[in-house]
C-alpha cells in the first residue's frame, strides 16, 4: 500500500490453516517500534503468533497498540484455555507497558460474546448470550482496567452517550445471525482520549468479508 510499511506475524501452514496477523504503519514523523516481549514459559510460545505489539511516540504522547486474535469456539472447549493463555500473557504485558507511561490500545477478533447488560460489560442491543470466551474476555478487561469501546459510554452508565457508532461486527450468510466478535479496547484511564469508533456494519467502506471494518481514532494523551 503506497505510503505504508507492512508487517506480518505468520502461522505455519498446518496451524489453524495458516494465516496470521498483519499491521500497516503509515510513513511519517512518529517513531514506531515493533515490541516483541518474550513469554515466560514454553507452553505459551504460541502466544507470539496470536498477538503483535507496536509502540509509538509523538507529540501526542506514547501509545502501545496490540493486534490480537482469539480462537473461535469448538466442541471440546479447548479454545477457552488457549484464549486464557493469550490474555494472561497480554495482561502482564499491559501492566508493564502501562508502568512505562503508555496508553494501551488493543484491536482484533476476540470471538467473544459478551451479552447485552451494560453494567456487566455487555452491549445494549447485542444478543443476550455470553460465551466461555466472553467470560474470559470480560475478566481480562476488568482485571487489567481496560474498556472495550463497543460498549463504552462518555458518561458512565448512560447509553445515550455511547462511543461506538454501529454494532454488529460479523454477519452470518442469512443476515439474521449477526454478532459482535471484533473489539477496540483502550486503557480505562485513557477513555477520554478516544475521538471515535465506527463499526462499518453496512459495508459502506467496502471489503469482501463476513466481518465489518472496526475503526477507532484517538487523540492526545493527557
Amino acid at each position: 500500500v503506497p505510503g505504508f510499511q507492512s508487517y506480518e506475524c505468520r502461522r505455519e501452514g498446518n496451524e489453524k490453516k495458516g494465516g496470521g496477523l498483519a499491521i500497516l504503519v503509515r510513513n511519517g514523523d512518529m517513531l514506531f517500534s515493533h515490541h516483541q516481549p518474550a513469554v515466560k514459559s514454553v507452553e505459551h510460545e504460541y502466544v507470539l503468533r496470536e498477538r503483535m505489539w507496536w509502540t509509538y511516540s509523538s507529540i501526542h504522547g506514547k501509545t502501545a497498540i496490540c493486534c490480537i486474535y482469539l480462537a473461535c469456539s469448538n466442541k471440546d472447549r479447548s479454545h477457552v484455555a488457549w484464549n486464557k493463555g493469550i490474555l494472561d500473557v497480554v495482561s502482564e504485558e499491559v501492566f508493564k507497558l502501562r508502568g512505562k507511561g503508555y496508553r494501551i490500545i488493543i484491536q482484533g477478533d476476540m470471538n467473544s460474546w459478551v451479552g447485552n447488560e451494560l453494567d456487566q460489560g455487555g452491549i445494549p442491543g447485542n444478543r443476550r448470550k455470553t460465551t466461555g470466551n466472553g467470560i474470559v474476555f470480560k475478566d481480562f478487561l476488568k482485571g487489567s482496567n481496560l474498556v472495550h469501546l463497543n460498549g463504552a459510554c462518555r458518561t458512565p452508565g448512560d447509553w445515550s452517550t455511547r462511543v461506538s457508532v454501529g454494532l454488529w461486527t460479523r454477519h452470518g450468510p442469512d443476515n439474521f445471525s449477526s454478532s459482535v466478535l471484533d473489539y477496540a479496547i483502550v486503557s480505562g484511564e485513557h477513555l477520554d482520549t478516544v475521538i471515535e469508533m465506527v463499526v462499518d456494519e453496512h459495508g459502506v467502506m467496502g471489503g469482501d468479508s463476513d466481518h465489518s471494518l472496526v475503526i477507532s481514532r484517538s487523540g492526545r494523551v493527557r
